[in-house]
């Protein structure tokens, strides 16, 4: 399955097996391997080939079939309580709508409970 949505998502790129090796740092025969399942790549090369590719690594890995991967809202809620964290501020919103994001996460997950 790893080799086919490997494939897959290059293709769909429009990239060749060489220019993707070539964004991930690896010899094109090591790419080569990934998709003929000779070999599975490391820990790193598998969070560049997410990057790259624009897909998760649970997708790659067919842990789920959604190629943005699995997000449960309430981990995002855990996420976005951190005040230091980095979304908010590289995104620069104003406290005002932090604060309404917030809520409408609240709400999902009040919703989410009642189903």
């Amino acid at each position: 399955m790893f080799s086919a949505r490997l494939r897959a998502a290059r293709k769909s790129l429009g990239l060749n097996q060489k220019d993707l090796a070539k964004k991930i740092g690896v010899k094109p025969t090591t790419y080569s391997n990934w998709e003929t399942d000779v070999a599975l790549p490391r820990a790193e090369e598998l969070k560049k080939l997410s990057n790259v590719l624009g897909v998760s690594i649970d997708y790659l890995l067919g842990v789920t079939d959604d190629p943005r991967g699995k997000i449960d809202v309430s981990d995002i809620a855990l996420i976005l309580e951190k005040e230091e964290n980095l979304f908010w501020k590289n995104k620069k919103l104003s406290p005002d709508l932090v604060e309404e994001v917030k809520d409408f996460i609240e709400f999902v997950l009040k919703r989410k409970d009642q189903e």
